[in-house]
């Protein structure tokens, strides 16, 4: 699988649940970015470099989320086990301070982190992010359902290869507003088609989908008192604009903004919009404000 060299240098890392891949670029504060199903690290593509270049280190992981290149047999793949093997990928990279950057499913990991470890976050932008009673959104609520017939992630791999599948509206259809690059998309379902290994991990890990970790979490979420940017894209057609204020509302240090002109997935229809507030946010929460405005 081609991966994006926007995203810096890749590597292995061996963890207790299994191995993953993850990126690494730049030098300064720590920015981690969490990616949702279906899609790996390149989902951030055109976000890091910005983010790198204004002084911070992204790190982008890809999780085993279906498009993962490397499988994890037996594997937690639920929420809070992600959650766990991003929490031991901080810790064998020895990182804390982190600002971490979630969307969709990635959104979820960052919630688990805020509430269990908040002693490694420094901040959190939650961009589109599966909440509350969102998790899967209603788009999305049949995966559960297909994750028991035996044989259905491999007829739903293989009907994506149709284009005109892809864009129906529980497919892909919704999550972006603007045609993702061919390659980005063959990249992100070839896995699924080409393993039997990460079809069944795409399996177990839709299974465990369910709103009852979400909304748990949420009652947990008011003892995070470090700052988060609540982001939300004006024209998502996934995920209300009311979600984003429930986050606010039981968060006690957050702030709402939008991005115009884009669907769930902003890194891909806005990434310029979206990096220029993850940096305002990062220099806000780590640095005084900038005295240079950005480019």
């Amino acid at each position: 699988m081609s991966q994006s060299a926007s995203l810096g240098e890749s590597h292995r890392i061996a963890l207790s649940n299994g191995t993953i891949l993850y990126r690494d670029r730049g030098t300064g504060p720590v920015v981690l970015f969490l990616h949702g199903t279906i899609v790996t690290g390149d989902l951030w593509r055109n976000v890091v470099p910005s983010v790198s270049a204004a002084g911070y280190r992204a790190i982008t992981p890809d999780l085993p989320f279906g498009a993962h290149e490397i499988a994890v047999p037996g594997a937690d793949l639920s929420a809070p086990g992600a959650a766990g093997m991003v929490t031991e990928l901080l810790e064998r990279l020895d990182l804390s301070d982190v600002i971490v950057v979630g969307n969709q499913f990635g959104g979820v990991v960052a919630q688990l982190l805020m509430a269990d470890h908040p002693e490694r976050i420094r901040g959190a932008v939650l961009a589109a992010p599966d909440c509350f009673e969102y998790f899967p959104p209603p788009t999305l609520a049949y995966l559960p359902l297909a994750g028991r017939i035996p044989g259905s992630m491999r007829l739903l791999g293989l009907a994506t290869r149709s284009r005109f599948v892809r864009q129906l509206p529980w497919v892909f259809g919704r999550t972006a507003k603007r045609p993702i690059p061919r390659d980005i998309m063959d990249n992100n379902l070839r896995p699924c088609r080409a393993s039997a290994a990460i079809r069944d991990d795409g399996r177990r890990m839709v299974l465990r989908v369910n709103k009852r970790v979400t909304l748990a979490v949420a009652q947990r979420l008011p003892s995070f008192e470090k700052p988060v940017l609540i982001i939300w894209a004006a024209e998502d057609k996934i995920y209300p604009r009311s979600l984003a204020h429930r986050l606010h509302a039981v968060l006690p240090n957050a702030t709402v903004r939008l991005i115009e002109d884009s669907y769930t997935w902003i890194p891909e229809d806005q990434p310029d919009a979206l990096a220029r507030m993850i940096i305002e946010f990062a220099d806000q929460t780590v640095h005084e404000p900038r005295t240079t405005p950005l480019t």
